[in-house]
């Protein structure tokens, strides 16, 4: 199963974080978000099919967001996700092609093609439950202790995540996302990349975060987001190589 890191990858890490105050999503959306699309490039289609606009502009992961199309709607039918609001296709004389409101427990497993991706939706929350359950995220959080302090390591957190999650936080936090973006986003320890010293670390982080000047908060932010083959200080026999 392809990742999300991966789909981002493909599509040269994208930023989508004007998404991350969405209580819900569509099918449609959550599929072009997923593969790296911005949803916002195909609104107000005026009745275009997306499908078969993906298919004629091929943009990159267009045939995974197809997929995921097809994932979601069959999963709603069989019960696999709980939607907020399911709307399927349905056809009146006087207007044309519509949709309608339906309870998800009426749906039937072969009722999947008559979903509406557009108008059916799922929450923040659901939609993470989905993601992971069918491994398109990776764990994001790596737990352990180190001198008696329970500490959180992110530098593997998915793109996608800050869309996900809650959007709420502190000027420690912003240090920690800063110092992951600026020195372990692109971090390559399998082709003997050396690793940034705790002390460049340190620097700039007092230097980009005025709020964040104490000497111990800007260490446990650099041991939070340090690669675990990252050596502490950093590689000094790489960087003597170098």
């Amino acid at each position: 199963m392809v990742t999300i890191s991966e789909l981002y990858a493909r599509a040269e890490y994208p930023d989508l974080t004007h998404w991350k105050d969405m209580p819900m999503f569509s099918i449609a959306q959550l599929g072009l978000l997923t593969v790296g699309i911005d949803p916002l490039l195909y609104e107000d289609l005026e009745g275009a099919d997306l499908i078969t606009i993906l298919k004629h502009d091929q943009p990159v992961n267009w045939k995974n967001a197809i997929m995921i199309f097809r994932c979601l709607q069959q999963d709603i039918c069989v019960g696999n996700i709980n939607c907020q609001m399911v709307n399927i296709h349905s056809y009146y004389e006087c207007i044309g092609l519509s949709f309608k409101r339906v309870n998800q427990i009426d749906l039937k497993p072969d009722d999947y093609d008559l979903i509406n991706i557009y108008e059916t939706k799922i929450s923040r929350a659901e939609s993470t439950v989905w993601l992971k359950k069918n491994g398109y995220l990776e764990n994001p959080i790596k737990q352990y202790r180190e001198e008696g302090v329970e500490q959180l390591t992110s530098w593997q957190e998915s793109p996608l995540s800050s869309i996900l999650h809650s959007t709420y936080t502190t000027p420690a936090l912003n240090a920690l996302k800063g110092v992951i973006e600026e020195f372990w986003s692109r971090y390559d320890p399998e082709n003997n990349q050396p690793p940034p010293k705790q002390s460049v670390v340190e620097s700039w982080i007092r230097e980009n975060y005025p709020d964040i000047q104490a000497s111990d908060i800007c260490k446990y932010i650099d041991k939070i987001c340090r690669h675990p083959k990252a050596k502490k200080g950093g590689n000094t026999k790489v960087l003597s190589k170098v």
